[in-house]
Protein backbone atom coordinates (compact mmCIF):
# COMPACT_ATOMS: atom_id res chain seq x y z
CA UNK A 1 0.00 0.00 0.00
CA UNK A 2 2.80 2.12 0.73
CA UNK A 3 4.51 2.16 -2.80
CA UNK A 4 1.14 2.65 -3.90
CA UNK A 5 1.06 5.99 -2.25
CA UNK A 6 4.36 6.65 -3.57
CA UNK A 7 2.96 6.05 -7.16
CA UNK A 8 0.08 8.50 -6.42
CA UNK A 9 2.79 11.31 -5.46
CA UNK A 10 4.96 10.87 -8.55
CA UNK A 11 2.36 11.51 -10.73
CA UNK A 12 1.29 14.73 -9.05
CA UNK A 13 4.61 15.73 -8.77
CA UNK A 14 4.98 14.99 -12.56
CA UNK A 15 1.23 17.70 -12.60
CA UNK A 16 3.34 20.44 -10.59
CA UNK A 17 2.11 19.95 -7.15
CA UNK A 18 3.97 19.51 -4.12
CA UNK A 19 1.76 18.08 -1.25
CA UNK A 20 -0.04 14.59 -1.32
CA UNK A 21 -3.51 16.17 -0.33
CA UNK A 22 -7.21 15.64 -1.31
CA UNK A 23 -7.68 19.18 -2.69
CA UNK A 24 -4.19 19.09 -5.02
CA UNK A 25 -5.39 15.29 -6.00
CA UNK A 26 -8.78 17.33 -7.27
CA UNK A 27 -7.28 19.96 -9.09
CA UNK A 28 -4.56 18.06 -10.87
CA UNK A 29 -7.30 14.95 -11.81
CA UNK A 30 -7.83 15.86 -15.33
CA UNK A 31 -3.63 16.31 -15.31
CA UNK A 32 -2.27 13.41 -13.63
CA UNK A 33 -0.16 10.67 -15.45
CA UNK A 34 -2.63 7.68 -16.17
CA UNK A 35 0.28 4.73 -15.70
CA UNK A 36 1.28 6.07 -12.71
CA UNK A 37 -2.47 6.27 -11.87
CA UNK A 38 -3.15 2.61 -12.59
CA UNK A 39 0.07 1.62 -10.54
CA UNK A 40 -0.95 3.18 -7.54
CA UNK A 41 -4.13 1.71 -7.43
CA UNK A 42 -2.82 -1.67 -8.02
CA UNK A 43 -0.92 -1.51 -5.13
CA UNK A 44 -3.20 0.76 -2.71
CA UNK A 45 -5.86 -2.05 -3.78
CA UNK A 46 -3.29 -4.87 -3.16
CA UNK A 47 -2.43 -3.31 -0.24
CA UNK A 48 -6.10 -2.92 1.57
CA UNK A 49 -7.40 -5.92 0.29
CA UNK A 50 -4.63 -7.90 1.97
CA UNK A 51 -4.91 -6.20 5.64
CA UNK A 52 -8.44 -6.83 5.12
CA UNK A 53 -7.76 -10.44 4.51
CA UNK A 54 -10.18 -10.64 1.70
CA UNK A 55 -7.59 -12.59 -0.29
CA UNK A 56 -5.15 -14.93 2.27
CA UNK A 57 -1.77 -14.32 1.43
CA UNK A 58 -0.54 -17.25 3.14
CA UNK A 59 -2.23 -20.91 5.02
CA UNK A 60 -0.66 -20.88 8.25
CA UNK A 61 -3.20 -19.58 10.17
CA UNK A 62 -6.25 -21.11 7.92
CA UNK A 63 -4.09 -24.64 8.64
CA UNK A 64 -3.60 -23.54 12.43
CA UNK A 65 -7.37 -23.53 12.98
CA UNK A 66 -8.71 -26.73 10.95
CA UNK A 67 -5.99 -29.38 13.02
CA UNK A 68 -5.22 -27.89 16.51
CA UNK A 69 -2.90 -29.40 18.38
CA UNK A 70 -3.91 -31.32 21.32
CA UNK A 71 -2.06 -30.48 24.31
CA UNK A 72 -3.53 -32.78 26.82
CA UNK A 73 -2.13 -35.76 25.64
CA UNK A 74 1.06 -36.61 26.75
CA UNK A 75 4.27 -36.40 24.31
Amino acid sequence: MFIGILFLSIALQQAGHVELTYPALLHAAGSLNIFWLRLAFIFIFTGFTAKLGLVPMYTAGIDAILNPLNHSKPL
